[in-house]
Formats: structure tokens, C-alpha cells, sequence
């Protein structure tokens, strides 16, 4: 769960892309820990089976007990932390709102006349909406275009934000509680 990313949009007054930039980094952090840990497990448990290999004669060990490349990729699959599995959500405990891939994916899907299920394997990442031929690129059309999950998840909340505060209202502690309290 990332939460606070209200205090991104009002305190520190990052716009769409800056907190889609600052989401993936966190993520990618997350993940290369994580990534570590499975890594250094399936190192420590090829190193303790070689031992007890060594000590037992062949004839007892069935040789089926390694983890393979694969179970190792697959390990990592199952831990990592991807918006596109489901296992991310963006959100704000302070104003109450919060939502996933799983949850937004259906109304842009219902705005454009897609389909949810595969829209939704393209919000993440660097795909690009071409609004004028309706369809989705992995290169930017444009230098300013922005990624899907920018277009569609973080401007409009960003603009809702703005609707709301100003940079003014930064230097006025009551100006932000009543600012927040519309939000909820």
C-alpha cells in the first residue's frame, strides 16, 4: 500500500508524472530487497542441501530437492510487487480515498469502450493512449506524452487536488484542514 500521496500532490506539489516517477521508484526499491532476500533463501538452501549431500552417499539423496532457475523466477513472481497483479494500492488514509489497477481499470474501460481485462495490462508501465487513432503505444507518440497510468490515474487526481489547493494555501495550516475536509 502506498498512502499519503495527497501530502506528493499538496506539500510538495509534484504533478502527474513526478508521482508515477516516485511510485515506480519506490516500488523498484522494494522489489530489489525483496528480489535479494528470495535470492540469498535459494543460495542458502542450495548451500545447506550440497552439504548434506556430501555427508550422505548419493544413493539417499533423490537429486529432486534443488530449486531450479525456474522455481527461483517463479518464487520472485509470486513476492514482487507489481500494480498489474493487484498487490499495489495507491492511496490516501487522511482523505479517505484509495484504489488499485483492479478498481480504476474498469471506468477508464467503460469511458473508451475497452476492454477492462486488457486495458488493464497496459496501465502500468510505458504504454501511451493515442486518443486520436484509439490505440495504445510502447513508444511516446509525442515528447510530452505521458504513460497510462499518468493519463489516466494521476492527472485526474492531481486535478482534483488543484481544484482544491493552491500553492497560497501551503503557508496556511487551517487553510489545508478545510482544504482536506472537502476532499473526504
Amino acid at each position: 500500500m502506498l498512502n499519503k500521496l495527497d501530502r506528493l500532490i499538496v506539500d510538495k506539489w509534484y504533478d502527474a508524472k513526478e508521482i508515477y516517477d516516485w511510485v515506480n521508484q519506490i516500488i523498484e526499491n522494494a522489489n530489489s530487497y525483496i528480489s535479494e532476500l528470495i535470492q540469498g533463501d535459494f543460495i542458502a538452501r542450495q548451500e545447506n542441501r550440497d552439504k548434506r549431500d556430501r555427508r550422505f552417499s548419493s544413493s539417499h539423496s533423490s537429486g529432486s530437492e534443488k530449486m531450479t532457475d525456474a522455481e527461483l523466477e517463479a518464487a520472485e513472481h509470486e513476492f514482487l510487487y507489481s500494480p498489474e497483479k493487484g498487490n499495489v494500492a495507491f492511496c490516501s488514509a487522511l482523505d479517505n480515498w484509495g484504489f488499485t489497477l483492479d478498481s480504476l481499470t474498469p471506468r477508464i474501460a467503460k469511458q473508451f469502450g475497452m476492454n477492462a481485462k486488457v486495458l488493464k495490462k497496459f496501465m502500468w508501465g510505458k504504454y501511451y493512449y493515442i486518443s486520436s487513432t484509439k490505440k495504445i503505444v510502447k513508444e511516446p507518440p509525442r515528447e510530452d506524452s505521458n504513460e497510462m497510468f499518468v493519463q489516466f490515474g494521476m492527472k485526474p487526481l492531481v486535478a482534483e487536488y488543484r481544484k482544491i489547493f493552491s500553492e497560497e494555501m501551503l503557508q496556511n495550516a487551517s487553510a489545508i484542514r478545510d482544504g482536506h475536509k472537502q476532499i473526504k
